[in-house]
């Protein structure tokens, strides 16, 4: 698959797993993703993926499983995602992400992998 990510994605209400993985997607991820309340898996890594993550993220209440290493993907990590308290592994590995892990990553209760390798951090 190449191409981009479109925002009709976010009409997909009942998705509960979106595996594109491998798939040379570019652009940015849609701020439509946040209409996909039940998404549960949200695997993107190993594709071309630039911007930041979209705000609208938070409204993934259902999400558990975010992986989206090996893009271009970059700013600072909304707090919204943080919204997401069932996440237990978030994967971010080589990105191009900076500032600081926002201090409500605390409320990521059922988190057991955490992967931000090579995030830029500045104080």
């Amino acid at each position: 698959m190449i191409g981009t990510l479109t925002p009709e994605f976010g009409r997909l209400k009942n998705l509960q797993i979106l595996n594109l993985d491998d798939s040379s997607l570019s652009g940015t991820i849609p701020s439509e993703i946040g209409n996909l309340s039940r998404l549960k898996e949200l695997k993107l890594y190993e594709n071309l993926f630039e911007g930041t993550i979209p705000s609208e993220i938070g409204n993934c209440e259902e999400l558990t499983y975010f992986n989206l290493t090996n893009n271009k993907v970059g700013g600072s990590l909304p707090t919204e995602l943080f919204d997401c308290n069932k996440l237990q592994l978030v994967d971010f590995i080589d990105n191009e992400f900076t500032g600081t892990i926002p201090t409500e990553i605390q409320k990521l209760k059922d988190l057991v992998y955490c992967a931000l390798y090579f995030f830029y951090m500045f104080t």
